[in-house]
């Protein structure tokens, strides 16, 4: 399988999307796919495919009628991403007081639930939303593929590791 934007002058260039394309040409019963250069980091997150980076048509048009062997990037071990646990950013032992309110907390984060803090302007419902992200179980390698291919379709992937490890938190 074939994947990239092909640009005027003949160069590939990066695609939003690639893991979970790779993902679904797997699923397909594809073996190897060619993804631009840039993407094909991203692209090797996905176990027992092939991944090959191409920078520029001639690269796989030469790799086509065989005059390159291309090289694939060996498929990543996920689980050392996940040895070591992320700091938090904010400790919820280091908030005085609100009992009650690390006590939701707490509660919420066990079960899965969602949480809404009401009150007055500086009475620590940011602090507590941020200590919040601190408490919530670590992800799988399988839910960090799952996080990852949705970041990746929204374009949303940092520039500086390819693998989200922690879980999304949203606060208004």
């Amino acid at each position: 399988a074939f994947f990239g934007e092909l640009s005027l002058d003949g160069s590939l260039r990066h695609v939003n999307g690639i893991l979970l394309l790779v993902s679904v040409a797997k699923s397909l019963g594809f073996e190897m796919v060619v993804v631009p250069e840039v993407n094909q980091e991203e692209a090797s997150l996905i176990p027992d495919i092939r991944v090959v980076g191409a920078a520029h048509l001639l690269n796989v048009v030469d790799m086509l009628i065989g005059s390159s062997d291309p090289e694939a990037l060996q498929t990543k071990n996920l689980r050392g991403y996940f040895s070591q646990r992320l700091p938090p950013i904010v400790d919820l032992s280091d908030i005085k007081g609100q009992a009650q309110a690390k006590r939701a907390l707490m509660i919420a984060a066990a079960g899965a639930h969602n949480v809404l803090l009401c009150g007055s302007p500086g009475s620590g419902k940011t602090l507590l939303a941020k200590a919040l992200a601190g408490i919530l179980p670590s992800l799988t390698v399988e839910e960090s593929l799952e996080v990852t291919k949705i970041y990746s379709l929204a374009g949303l992937l940092p520039k500086d590791g390819v693998l989200i490890r922690h879980r999304p938190f949203r606060s208004l």
